[in-house]
């Protein structure tokens, strides 16, 4: 993921992060620094499965803030 991850940035006024990548135009809504390794492990998997079904280009955002999930919303 280090060649992935172009950028981060905070939310104003708040403690949290946003992720952006060198594939797609999807926004990654990282959430808190909290379990910062699960968050990655999710994004890993989710990235194993949607380049498998080529199906990256139908979402606009990528929510990586809940626990045991990955909450996408389609374009």
């Amino acid at each position: 993921l280090r060649k992935q991850i172009i950028g981060i940035s905070q939310k104003e006024s708040t403690n949290q992060f946003e992720l952006k990548t060198r594939i797609g135009d999807q926004v990654i809504e990282f959430g808190n620094l909290n379990h910062m390794q699960d968050k990655f492990n999710k994004l890993k998997v989710f990235y194993q499965k949607v380049i498998t079904d080529s199906t990256l280009s139908n979402y606009k955002t990528i929510d990586l803030k809940f626990k045991n999930q990955v909450v996408c919303t389609k374009k």
